[in-house]
């Protein structure tokens, strides 16, 4: 075996990047750098010992400055191939290598961290240097690199991406989610997990452990009978379970978490915060924004309360609505839901958002709605 840095496992055959030769004997190898970062070797059918270097050696973007980042089996007979600044395809890998074909699909996009890449259906979710792409195949032969980032609405997130760590990025598709798991800001390790639901076709949550311990370099899911859980692996040897409530008392609407080898796990307050999008309703003019409603219902096991506040963009100002406490009289009851509504003073503004910050419990936020005027007549309201 060539000494890869990793390899996968498709059409009972290793495929790896071939960029080291081993001579020596066992136990004592010698191994020297090709200088190439361009090419992949393939073993032969159920055998890791051997490789041909004739009919499967695969030379991947030749000549164009770009080396392999990662690889993922598509069907029986292809593999995706997955360079720094490009997507190719490896055509025939299910029988006679001597008749594969390598096509390269774009130059446009390609793959920045090899643990980023997740298929979901027919189509390969992965983060590029502008956010994170899907490359869709559309009839299973053709396969096209999407324009559009799918990360386009979270931008300013994805900037905030560490750069230089950015290949140390890790993903996972989950229960009809894609997490992702970056390094946030001057972050060195994955301190951040990025949650896409396809249920609801956006970017969900952004969930961030401010500590170096909170170093993820994997996910794990496990399934035990009707169970199926996601679980987040730090390089301190942490094991956590993700969207678990501990138990059923007061406290699980904390994170518990051990961020130290030998220490004990400790519960920890959660800093969390749900803003809307702006609504403008699709015209340019001005508006008067003058009420409000929220639908809010608490966790099984614990009351909730929350601020409230209204952000209004040119003129820019940013108004401190009430609570749920002091709307509603007093903390909602575990278990309830509750219709909120107040007036927002006829507010005038291009457009406007509504946050919700959590200040007990776990307020879930099924809907809100924002009502106002055109300055020059006509009522509207969008939920």
């Amino acid at each position: 075996m060539p000494a890869p840095p990793w390899a996968i496992y498709h059409q009972r055959r290793l495929w790896m990047p071939f960029n080291y030769t081993m001579t020596g004997t066992s136990g004592s190898p010698i191994i020297t750098a090709r200088n190439t970062k361009d090419e992949l070797i393939a073993s032969d059918i159920l055998d890791e010992q051997t490789y041909d270097q004739i009919q499967g050696q695969f030379t991947i973007a030749s000549g164009g400055a770009d080396y392999v980042v990662a690889l993922q089996p598509f069907s029986e007979d292809s593999i995706v191939v997955f360079a720094r600044n490009s997507i190719h395809l490896i055509r025939g890998v299910g029988a006679d290598l001597g008749n594969s074909s390598v096509q390269e699909i774009t130059r446009e996009v390609g793959a920045v961290a090899r643990k980023s890449v997740v298929q979901v259906g027919n189509q390969i979710y992965f983060l590029s240097d502008n956010g994170v792409y899907a490359a869709s195949f559309e009839d299973l032969y053709n396969l096209r690199g999407a324009t559009v980032p799918l990360s386009e609405a979270i931008n300013p997130i994805m900037a905030r991406i560490n750069k230089s760590y950015a290949a140390n990025c890790v993903a996972v598709y989950h229960d009809n989610r894609y997490y992702l798991a970056i390094p946030l800001d001057n972050s060195t390790v994955n301190n951040a997990v990025l949650v896409y639901n396809f249920l609801n076709k956006g970017w969900e949550s952004l969930d961030v452990i401010n500590s170096n311990n909170w170093n993820i370099i994997g996910f794990v899911r496990s399934g035990a009978g009707a169970s199926n859980r996601l679980h987040v692996i730090s390089k301190e040897g942490g094991i956590h379970m993700i969207d678990e409530a501990v138990n059923t008392n007061q406290n699980d609407y904390q994170d518990y978490l051990c961020l130290g080898i030998g220490t004990s796990p400790a519960y920890q307050d959660i800093s969390s915060i749900l803003t809307t999008r702006q609504y403008t309703y699709s015209t340019m003019d001005r508006k008067r924004f003058n009420s409000y409603e929220l639908h809010v219902e608490s966790a099984a096991n614990v009351q909730s309360n929350a601020s409230l506040s209204l952000e209004i963009e040119n003129p820019d100002s940013t108004i401190a609505l009430s609570s749920i406490s002091q709307i509603y009289g007093s903390n909602l009851d575990s278990g309830e839901d509750l219709s909120l509504r107040g007036r927002l003073g006829n507010k005038r503004g291009y457009g406007a958002q509504l946050t919700v910050t959590p200040s007990f419990g776990r307020p879930k936020i099924r809907s809100i709605k924002i009502s106002g005027a055109l300055q020059n007549g006509g009522n509207i309201s969008v939920e």
